[in-house]
């Protein structure tokens, strides 16, 4: 999961306390900065600063769970926030840039999907379990519909931050596909709304298929920033220095 990027706090923080663990007193704040990222992260521009999206589903086209069952990682690719984080400590000034982020699946059934979220934390892997619960829908004859959203819960959360919804995906190899992502905690109620693009492992060296890229840049609004480097996919990138 994909911007206050909930699921990134956890970690920006055990990445912070590893490097000023013995520091003295405890005034610890994080900070999304909204502007270009100056490392490896890549951004470019579009028109406007929010999500439209028009994904459907009543068709019953759009299945999440077809999409996540698969022993391929998804990267992500592309997304509207950046994950350029400025975080202060006893009057320490420090920016953290998160890339290489990667869902890797651990369980996939009828109602859940566990996987272990990876990111790069300037160079430093950092990971966490996170469980999403998909949400079901019952059509007027009764019948359900496949899920297209599922609540995520990072962690042991008991409650769930945000909902992940596919907007769109490849028919049949679902190499490329684009959510939208809706916020359910307190603090993070208020957020426009984002969009992330998450390409399959296989084929992620060669880029977004031009259907999936025309649908976000048709519907995903404001900036593009891309948290993939070609360096993450690479065995000693995803080795090297975890947490």
């Amino acid at each position: 999961m994909f911007h206050k990027r909930v699921q990134s706090h956890g970690l920006i923080l055990l990445f912070a306390i590893s490097l000023y663990v013995g520091s003295r007193g405890s005034n610890l704040e994080t900070n999304h900065i909204s502007d270009a990222t100056q490392s490896n992260a890549q951004m470019s521009d579009i028109s406007g600063n929010s999500v439209s999206l028009q994904g459907s589903n009543f068709d019953g086209t759009l299945d999440l769970r077809e999409v996540l069952n698969t022993s391929e990682d998804y990267w992500v690719y592309y997304q509207t926030y950046s994950n350029k984080y400025e975080m202060y400590i006893n009057e320490t000034n420090m920016t953290i840039f998160t890339t290489c982020i990667r869902h890797h699946k651990l369980e996939l059934t009828e109602d859940e999907y566990n996987f272990t979220l990876y990111e790069s934390l300037n160079g430093i892997k950092a990971e966490e379990n996170c469980t999403g619960k998909f949400i079901n829908f019952t059509l007027t004859a009764g019948t359900n519909k496949p899920p297209k959203a599922m609540q995520v819960y990072p962690g042991s959360e008991k409650r769930p931050e945000y909902m992940a919804t596919l907007e769109y995906t490849d028919p049949d190899s679902h190499n490329c596909n684009v959510y939208s992502i809706s916020y359910l905690v307190t603090d993070l109620a208020n957020d426009t709304g984002t969009c992330e693009m998450h390409i399959k492992d296989s084929y992620v060296h060669r880029g977004p298929t031009n259907s999936c890229l025309t649908y976000y840049n048709t519907n995903c609004k404001g900036k593009k920033y891309q948290p993939y480097i070609p360096e993450c996919n690479n065995t000693d990138q995803r080795d090297r220095n975890s947490l």
